[in-house]
């Protein structure tokens, strides 16, 4: 993992807290991998990664409000999530790209 993306130690002020929108809940071997901010804050683009050697079931929770919409990137097609929980399942060693809409 860090040949792709090699991490960088930077000092940070001592009372830095991040704006976390939201969680990754229910697995603790799924990581959230990259997140963008798109189209002037009306969408975003949210990469998670499995590190788990099966397929692997989250949910996200939003802190404050919640999403219009989310679609799932299967094969360069936007799938719209029908679930209400924003249940999850990210296949085992790879990779799910969601989208975002607010």
């Amino acid at each position: 993992m860090e040949q792709y993306r090699p991490l960088i130690a930077v000092q940070t002020k001592k009372a830095f807290k991040s704006a976390n929108p939201f969680s990754i809940k229910d697995n603790d071997k799924v990581v959230l991998s990259n997140y963008q901010i798109q189209n002037k804050g009306k969408s975003r683009t949210i990469r998670l990664l499995s590190l788990s050697e099966q397929d692997e079931k989250v949910s996200l929770h939003w802190e404050k409000k919640q999403p219009k919409a989310i679609y799932r990137n299967e094969n360069g097609r936007k799938v719209k999530l029908s679930n209400k929980k924003h249940q999850i399942t990210i296949p085992a060693k790879g990779i799910t790209t969601l989208l975002t809409e607010w």
